[in-house]
């Protein structure tokens, strides 16, 4: 596709030392002569410069900083443990027929634990399905 796109394919030979010892090119590299990988969570803007689309920049991912004005995690979880509670009270009207999807997590156990106490369902289907990233 790139080829299509009048990009010239070339080997990256500074990459290929690492890519034979690790089976894997760390990013922004590639194995290709002047292209590049972008990294977790950045960005890149372009823009129309002379009839031609260039790169303007690159945003490189920048971990947050701890944030000393934020919440309570006691707050924080008063909140959370509220939404929890008003999501399974909408599901109480489908009583008769309930089926939940679990990841299988903690947060999964806890939700099938507070479900089990607080509807009364005669038939509680429950189904844990693992994620895989």
């Amino acid at each position: 596709m790139l080829r299509k796109a009048g990009v010239v394919i070339e080997e990256n030979t500074e990459a290929l030392p690492e890519f034979f010892v690790y089976r894997y090119v760390m990013p922004p590299v590639t194995l290709y002569k002047n292209i590049i990988k972008l990294t977790f969570e950045s960005r890149l803007f372009v823009g129309l410069v002379g009839g031609k689309w260039t790169i303007k920049s690159i945003d490189r991912y920048v971990p947050p900083e701890e944030d000393r004005h934020a919440d309570s995690l006691a707050n924080i979880e008063e909140r959370v443990r509220h939404y929890l509670y008003q999501a399974v009270d909408a599901l109480n009207t489908n009583r008769d027929r309930l089926a939940l999807l679990n990841s299988g997590g903690l947060d999964s156990s806890y939700y099938l634990s507070y479900v089990k106490v607080v509807t009364i369902s005669k038939a509680l289907i429950q189904q844990n399905i693992p994620l895989k990233t």
